[in-house]
């Protein structure tokens, strides 16, 4: 495959001004590649959201069975799930542990390269961390919400060091919405869309490790937003944050480039 970053952009902008319809995931993405690609028409947006679920309160808590078995019952759990990584800003939210208010943890959840998942546990050890940042691995998908609403809060971070990363769209944002927990998240267009304009948890400097701390800490210390930011993450995931609301937007572009075939 071609390694020239400017080649696939070339092509990115001859076949943009050639097709009859474009589809991306997210406002940002979709600016760009109207505005500055010059694709014909406005891409229509489909977001990478889940299916409508319903998770019990009175579920099984997995997670906080995971932390009690830990010897931390009755922990507050701040939820990092999905690809573990480098370029998602571990090591600050590792180290942004330290100066978490007792009782909270952090909670790596997912599957990732060996050696990376053992720097990372070293570094939790070289620091200290380790009753407050703690390893889970991987779970079925099926399962993944029920594990993801067991927790308190949800991480959504990015590296701002690439184009790609400063204007994502992670899933994750709205499985942990689906959930209906709010998020702390990179400070970065892509992401700002929805967790600042939507209310539905706050954006921070991703890798400042006291900055993180202190949007954690701040968010879970507040009663009332916490609450209203839990609701209005799980009202706008049945509402508009979901599968069979955004395939219809893809459905609706078929049709109407099948009527004018």
């Amino acid at each position: 495959p071609h390694s020239d970053t400017r080649y696939w952009r070339r092509l990115e902008r001859w076949l943009l001004r050639r097709v009859d319809g474009v589809v991306t995931v997210n406002d940002s993405r979709a600016k760009i590649i109207h505005e500055e690609y010059g694709a014909r028409v406005r891409p229509v947006v489909v977001r990478n959201c889940p299916p409508i679920s319903q998770v019990s309160s009175s579920g099984s808590q997995p997670l906080r069975q995971f932390v009690a078995a830990q010897g931390l019952p009755g922990a507050r759990i701040v939820l990092y799930q999905g690809s573990i990584a480098p370029d998602r800003d571990y090591e600050a939210l590792i180290d942004a542990a330290q100066f978490f208010k007792d009782g909270t943890v952090t909670l790596l959840l997912g599957y990732g390269n060996e050696g990376y998942l053992a720097k990372l546990k070293e570094r939790v050890q070289e620091k200290d961390l380790q009753r407050k940042v703690l390893f889970h691995p991987a779970v079925p998908n099926a399962q993944v919400l029920e594990y993801t609403a067991s927790a308190d809060l949800g991480v959504v971070f990015y590296d701002d060091n690439c184009r790609n990363n400063r204007y994502c769209a992670p899933n994750k944002l709205y499985d942990y919405m689906m959930a209906g927990i709010p998020s702390v998240a990179s400070d970065l267009p892509g992401i700002q869309e929805v967790v600042q304009q939507e209310d539905v948890g706050v954006t921070v400097d991703s890798k400042d490790p006291k900055a993180i701390a202190t949007a954690i800490n701040t968010l879970l210390d507040d009663p009332a937003r916490y609450r209203r930011q839990c609701q209005n993450a799980l009202r706008l995931a049945k509402e508009r944050f979901n599968w069979e609301r955004q395939e219809q937007s893809l459905l609706s572009l078929y049709q109407s480039l099948l009527k004018a075939a």
